[in-house]
């Protein structure tokens, strides 16, 4: 496994590369993604760090979306983030159906009044769905090429009964936007393997995730509510049934050592049955839940 460093590097390198991967250095970027922080889970922080890094090289405009509350327009430096207010989006963790479907109406309207006032040479696509549709609309309207990234659970969920993969109009869907896309890129071998079995991808390019250095203050055990003694272990995520942590719970409940004790790092539609299942597996005093944390709390944990 890559070093911290070497994930770090990969980023810097990452962010130029698939960039470039439509055959020219590009100067503005338009990045269309219905998830960012602090909406959305992994996909969105991971494409937060790509933006922030990808923007010390060229101007960046994030289109996303948004909710009551968020400005719907910030600039960093190089990087301009637009946030449309899309319809029922009620928790900051998970979309609902209707939100993600108006993310295409309505990123669609945004992002075209962004092109008719400033030029793009591309426009990069995280997940499939449902900002896919919406970002090979605007490179062919703009007639700039479309990168598409995927990330996992956009193009295969089991645990999902409208999957992509499952479902006849999202399946054609995310196949219509690969074949418009001039390059496809999946964070892992997997990924890129289902991509091109259940979509017929040609070419899929594979770019492993990664991260910055951590940059927080270090906490002790003693500040986070843990003693020396304590085995501890972390997971961090939103709480959905594909991360699987219904099973991740009955593995703790077989462990017959009472240090053990698992943290819980994230928000979601499953907590109340996760923390109702602790209980009942008679492991609620060894599992905590911590809910949204940010990232600075996310790696105290992670280095204890």
């Amino acid at each position: 496994m890559p070093s911290l460093d070497d994930r770090t590097q990969a980023a810097e390198h990452g962010a130029a590369n698939v960039s470039r991967s439509a055959g020219r250095e590009p100067k503005r970027v338009l990045i269309n993604t219905y998830e960012y922080p602090p909406l959305g889970g992994g996909g969105g922080v991971i494409f937060e760090a790509f933006a922030r890094e990808l923007a010390t090289h060229v101007d960046v405009t994030v289109l996303t979306s948004g909710r009551e509350g968020l400005a719907e327009r910030e600039v960093q430096g190089q990087l301009e983030i637009i946030r449309v207010p899309v319809w029922m989006r009620t928790a900051d963790a998970t979309a609902s159906l209707i939100s993600m479907l108006s993310f295409f109406p309505l990123g669609l309207r945004r992002g075209r009044a962004l092109l008719r006032a400033q030029p793009f040479d591309l426009v990069h696509s995280s997940f499939a769905v449902p900002s896919g549709p919406s970002g090979v609309l605007l490179a062919r309207g703009a007639r700039v090429p479309h990168v598409l990234t995927v990330h996992g659970g956009d193009i295969w969920d089991p645990s999902k009964r409208l999957s992509p993969h499952r479902t006849p109009g999202l399946r054609e869907t995310v196949r219509w936007v690969i074949r418009n896309s001039d390059r496809v890129v999946a964070q892992s071998k997997d990924t890129a393997r289902r991509t091109s079995e259940i979509y017929g991808a040609s070419h899929v390019d594979t770019i492993p995730l990664a991260f910055t250095p951590m940059r927080c203050a270090r906490a002790t055990r003693a500040a986070l509510g843990l003693t020396e003694n304590d085995r501890v272990l972390v997971t961090v995520g939103r709480l959905v049934a594909r991360k699987g942590l219904d099973q991740l719970l009955r593995v703790v409940a077989r462990l017959a050592d009472p240090s053990v004790r698992l943290i819980v790092v994230g928000e979601g539609p499953l907590r109340v049955d996760l923390e109702r299942q602790c209980h009942e597996l008679g492991i609620a005093q060894r599992v905590r839940f911590t809910g949204f944390a940010s990232e600075d709390v996310k790696w105290q944990y992670l280095d204890v």
